[in-house]
C-alpha cells in the first residue's frame, strides 16, 4: 500500500523544543491591569484571573540559536486563594531570573548580590534577558506545551557561552556595546571600514555576518544607511502589523492618555523588536557573498 494511503508509520511532528534545553530568553509582561499598591503591583502589569489567583503572563522569546524567535508563554505566580505555594514557586523563578540576567551565584550573599536581587517594580522585568532551562508542561487541555521554570544562572558550565558573556573572537577595538549598523540589535564583533579612507577609519560594527555582509554590499554600490532607506521603510511597514496585533489585545479605542505604563512599555518593545527582526531579515535574505 502506498505511502499516502496508510498513515500508521508516520512520524508525529512536535514542535516542542526538548526538555532540559538552555537558551537565552526575553521576558515580555503581558499587561493585565490589575495593581495593587500594598503588594508592590503596580504599573497594570499583574493579571487577576476569575479564581482571584494573581500573576503576571509572561512571554519569553528564545533570542538566539536553533529555537531562535520562538515563544514560550508561562505564568508566574503572585497570589492564589489556595495557599503560598504558587506565590513561592513565582519568587523563586524571579530570583533565579534576576541572578541569571545580573550574573550572581545563587550562592552569592554579599551586600551586592543581595542589592541586584531587589527590583523597584514589575517593569524592572519587562524586557529582561536571562539564560532559561526549557521544561515541559500540560496546557488547559491537558496537551504538551513548553514553560519556563527555572533560569540558569553563572554557576552552570554553559551559562557564559549562552548568555554571550564569553570572549568573542572579534577584532582590536570591537565594541563592548553598541547597536548593530543595520538591525539596531548588540553588536558581536563582526566589523567592517572602508580601507580607502584615511587612518584613524570609521568601524562599523554588526550583530552577524548577514548584517555585516549586507552593509558591505550596500557600500560597494555606493549607498548608505544614512537617514531611511528602503529596507528601513519597509521594516517599518511589517512592524505596523505587529502593533495592530498588540492594539488588537489592548484595544484601539483606548486613547493614549489611558495607557498603563505597562501597555506603553509593550508598544515601544513590539516596535523596537518588530524593527529589529524585519532589518534582520532583509539582511539575511540579501546575502549573496561574504566580505573577505
Amino acid at each position: 500500500m502506498s505511502s499516502w494511503n496508510d498513515f500508521n508509520d508516520a512520524k508525529s511532528n512536535s514542535n516542542l523544543i526538548p526538555k532540559g534545553t538552555l537558551a537565552k530568553v526575553r521576558l515580555t509582561i503581558r499587561p493585565g491591569g490589575f495593581d495593587d499598591a500594598a503588594q508592590g503591583w503596580t504599573g497594570g502589569y499583574a493579571t487577576r484571573g476569575s479564581t482571584g489567583a494573581v500573576y503576571l503572563n509572561g512571554e519569553f522569546t528564545v533570542t538566539e540559536g536553533q529555537y531562535a524567535r520562538r515563544k514560550i508563554f508561562t505564568l508566574i505566580g503572585l497570589h492564589s486563594p489556595k495557599g503560598p505555594d504558587w506565590a513561592n514557586m513565582g519568587r523563586g523563578l524571579i530570583r533565579g531570573i534576576l541572578n541569571s540576567a545580573r550574573g550572581i551565584s545563587d550562592k552569592d550573599m554579599s551586600a551586592e548580590a543581595q542589592a541586584a536581587r531587589r527590583i523597584a517594580g514589575f517593569a524592572d522585568l519587562d524586557g529582561i534577558e536571562f539564560v532559561a532551562r526549557i521544561d515541559i508542561g500540560t496546557d488547559a487541555s491537558g496537551d504538551d506545551k513548553n514553560e519556563i521554570r527555572s533560569a540558569v544562572t553563572p554557576d552552570h558550565r554553559d551559562y557564559a557561552q549562552i548568555m554571550g558573556t564569553a570572549p568573542l573572537a572579534a577584532p582590536s577595538g570591537a565594541p563592548g556595546f553598541r547597536p548593530c549598523a543595520v538591525c539596531l540589535r548588540p553588536a558581536q564583533g563582526f566589523g567592517f571600514f572602508n580601507p580607502n579612507e584615511p587612518r584613524p577609519r570609521e568601524h562599523h560594527w554588526f550583530c552577524s555576518m548577514s548584517c555585516q555582509t549586507f552593509f558591505a554590499a550596500r557600500h560597494r554600490k555606493g549607498l548608505t544607511m544614512q537617514g531611511m532607506t528602503e529596507e528601513e521603510h519597509l521594516a517599518v511597514t511589517v512592524t505596523m502589523k505587529r502593533l495592530a496585533q498588540l492594539m488588537e489585545e489592548i484595544g484601539w479605542q483606548t486613547a493614549f492618555a489611558d495607557l498603563t505604563e505597562a501597555q506603553v512599555r509593550a508598544l515601544i518593545g513590539e516596535s523596537v523588536e518588530g524593527f529589529r527582526e524585519a532589518m534582520s531579515d532583509i539582511a539575511k535574505s540579501n546575502v549573496q557573498e561574504i566580505p573577505f
